[in-house]
């Protein structure tokens, strides 16, 4: 596992497809990458065993650029959470 801290304050730690990152307040983000371009993304407050799960996931044009990335909640809600447009 690879641990860094670059003054900010904070440690990160990387291992493979995860990442994990303890801030100053004791919050701790804890992000999967996962195949297809997607992250879980769960945040756990200190003091807590368990956090809030979120998924990110992006749309790409022909040509591989994001055009989209999605928010997806467990209960299952969704929102855009940035749209792009590229022009020639």
């Amino acid at each position: 596992m690879d641990t860094r801290d670059f003054g900010r304050g904070f440690n990160s730690y990387y291992q493979g497809n995860y990442e994990e990152t303890v801030l100053p307040n004791g919050t701790t983000k804890k992000l999967h990458y996962l195949p297809g371009g997607s992250v879980m993304v769960e945040t756990v407050s200190p003091g807590s065993t368990t956090g809030t799960k979120v998924l990110y996931y992006g749309y790409q044009d022909h040509l591989g650029s994001l055009t989209a990335l999605v928010r997806e909640r467990i209960n299952g809600s969704r929102a855009i959470i940035d749209y792009r447009s590229y022009d020639a």
